[in-house]
């Protein structure tokens, strides 16, 4: 078992799936390039509040996108998730707008906020 696998077990960090993105993820045709991503990921709320999502993210996003040649990345939170939105502007994501959206856990649109993050911002 890797040494991430093991942390993410051991903090509850899981991928978050929608059932109809299939198990690659979100997968988008955009010209001349293949965009694929996860839907969300959890953090045990036991672990909440001490920069594990974090260091987590920065790391992930540190070898990731290097490796898979992406200048930048987009994510979003909802509205009323301000931690989600603390952990990638401390990252180095920059607020790009805000849309309605959904999700399987709830019944109707709620707001959105969107980020991108340019490889050069990223805070490793």
């Amino acid at each position: 078992m890797s040494g991430a696998v093991a942390l993410a077990r051991r903090f509850g960090v899981s991928p978050c799936h929608r059932p109809e993105a299939g198990a690659g993820g979100d997968d988008r045709d955009s010209g001349d390039r293949r965009q694929s991503g996860l839907d969300g990921l959890f953090l045990d709320p036991a672990h909440w509040g001490r920069g594990y999502a974090t260091e987590a993210l920065s790391a992930f996003l540190a070898l990731v996108m290097p490796r898979f040649g992406l200048t930048s990345i987009e994510a979003g939170h909802f509205g009323d998730n301000p931690a989600s939105g603390a952990v990638l502007r401390k990252v180095g994501f920059v607020e790009t707008g805000r849309e309605a959206g959904s999700s399987a856990a709830r019944l109707e649109a709620a707001p959105i906020v969107n980020y991108r993050l340019d490889l050069t911002l990223l805070k490793a």
